[in-house]
């Protein structure tokens, strides 16, 4: 038998020898390598297709055709130099279904924004406007302030393309609470980030969870939740708990866009235009105007009437009027109202 052999017992009962603390180290390192490899070979698809899903399509819409005798008279307004005010616009969602009044189509949207591009309108986005209005800028002949209501997939769906190709920017006023939810209805975050990073769009407030009617005290018929609510026992909310309440939901707005990575929102939409709308007291109107005025440097309603021209000068509690779009405009007729706006009576 072969020495070497003979050695085999002995080995065989000989202890190996501890590994050395450096071994350890790098033996420790060598996993944490590893399973970093595997976290971006197999997390990092899974990540992106969870980021992909929460993104909808950005879809293609066809132009519309518009008579030639409208072009001609849209292209002739562009042409003169006579300046006149801002008109604000506001809009709720684009979608093919026109059911809801709030429901503007495709094509009637690409129809208008076509035709404020022949017309010459600029589109001005939150901080012009701002400026606008403290007398620090003086935008083109004729210009508009877009604003969306509600914060729905039809802004990312179909209007900001529509958006990119006129050269058009807006704002979206978004319930913070809502996003998310009711899938495809309301935007996901990840949607509004993309909107946000295209540089066409500007994000306000239209509350974190106040977008909803319910039994008011006074005047006694639902009413937006800015309004005092009636209590567990049927009484009227006292003051301090509906300040404390409205207080709450509009950091909880704000909280919500810096949280995800967007900017702190310095505009509001009331939701159902509810200041100055019978749904509630003088008293209770300068409650919610009051936290508003704190959070928001402007605040937006919905004028009912003809499109209104807003003056420059802050107006009082910083409300703006806006002139609201429904299913049944079409090219035409925006640019009547536009046409035939009146001035702001301030």
């Amino acid at each position: 038998m072969s020495p070497a052999l003979h050695l085999l017992p002995e080995l065989a009962d000989r202890r190996l020898p501890a590994p050395r603390a450096s071994h350890r180290v790098v033996r420790a390192a060598l996993l944490s390598v590893t399973a970093a490899l595997v976290l971006v070979l197999f997390a990092g698809p899974w990540v992106h297709a969870q980021q992909s899903a929460e993104v909808g399509p950005r879809l293609s819409t066809s132009v519309t055709g518009i008579a030639a005798a409208d072009r001609a008279a849209y292209t002739a307004v562009g042409s003169g130099d006579t300046w006149e005010e801002p008109v604000v616009l506001t809009y709720h969602d684009i979608a093919p279904d026109s059911s809801s009044v709030y429901v503007v189509t495709p094509a009637d949207f690409e129809a208008q924004m076509q035709m404020l591009s022949l017309a010459g309108y600029q589109a001005l986005t939150l901080a012009q406007f701002e400026d606008y209005l403290a007398g620090e800028y003086r935008p083109g002949p004729r210009s508009v302030l877009i604003t969306f209501d509600d914060g729905t997939s039809g802004l990312w769906r179909y209007a900001d393309r529509i958006l990119e190709r006129y050269g058009m920017r807006a704002t979206s006023f978004v319930i913070t609470g809502s996003v998310g939810t009711r899938a495809p209805y309301y935007l996901t975050w990840s949607e509004l980030r993309r909107m946000q990073a295209t540089g066409r769009w500007d994000l306000g407030s239209h509350t974190h969870d106040l977008h909803r009617r319910a039994e008011v005290p006074a005047p006694g018929r639902p009413a937006g939740l800015l309004a005092p609510q009636l209590d567990g026992s049927g009484e009227a909310e006292g003051a301090s708990s509906h300040a404390a309440r409205v207080a709450a939901d509009l950091d909880a707005s704000i909280a919500a866009m810096t949280e995800q990575g967007l900017p702190a929102p310095v505009a509001f939409s009331y939701p159902f235009s509810q200041s100055g709308d019978g749904t509630s007291t003088p008293a209770d109107e300068t409650v919610a105007g009051r936290l508003l005025h704190e959070r928001f440097d402007l605040t937006f309603i919905n004028a009912p009437g003809t499109a209104t021209r807003v003056a420059p000068g802050v107006p009082e509690e910083g409300v703006v009027g806006r002139f609201e779009i429904f299913s049944d405009d079409d090219h035409r007729s925006l640019h009547e109202q536009l046409r035939a706006g009146r001035s702001d009576p301030r």
